[in-house]
């Protein structure tokens, strides 16, 4: 019987703890956005595939742009075409990651901008790749991996 006590309060000094701390951590709210110049699929591959990495984290919730979001990953592709208009597998893809502007961090008497739906924001983690279509994964892994390193982890 003592043991069986002793087990329960070991487990609930172990549990209890795991679980606040899951509930008290931060939690980043991110919206994506991924702007194509053809009418392809590839837009929508890439949004998916950094969705997918960003929800991978743990502490990344998918919202929309309409919703209090924390940072905003932003791509543009442009397909390379042949002078003849073929398309040659290849994309050149930019990204940027913005992030909202607080009162504070303006000067005073800049209250007027954050009257409107749009909101200040600072652009961080520039990034330029030459990508196939093929390996869009691979390049989700990577550029979410470099915004977990510059932008996450130093505010977890």
């Amino acid at each position: 019987m003592k043991i069986r006590s002793l087990l329960i309060i070991l487990l609930a000094v172990i549990l209890i703890p795991l679980t606040l701390a899951s509930d008290t951590q931060r939690r980043f709210k991110v919206h994506v956005t991924v702007q194509e110049d053809d009418s392809t699929d590839v837009d929508e591959r890439l949004e998916a595939f950094v969705k997918r990495e960003l929800r991978a984290l743990g502490d990344v919730d998918i919202v929309g742009k309409e919703s209090d979001w924390d940072r905003i990953v932003a791509y543009s592709i442009l397909e390379i075409t042949f002078k003849d208009g073929r398309k040659t597998g290849d994309l050149a893809i930019a990204s940027c990651c913005y992030i909202p502007l607080t009162k504070a961090a303006l000067r005073d008497g800049a209250d007027n901008v954050f009257t409107g739906s749009l909101r200040p924001v600072l652009w961080n983690y520039p990034s330029a790749a030459y990508w196939t279509v093929d390996n869009l994964h691979g390049f989700a892994i990577q550029n979410v991996a470099g915004i977990d390193k510059g932008h996450f982890e130093p505010s977890r």
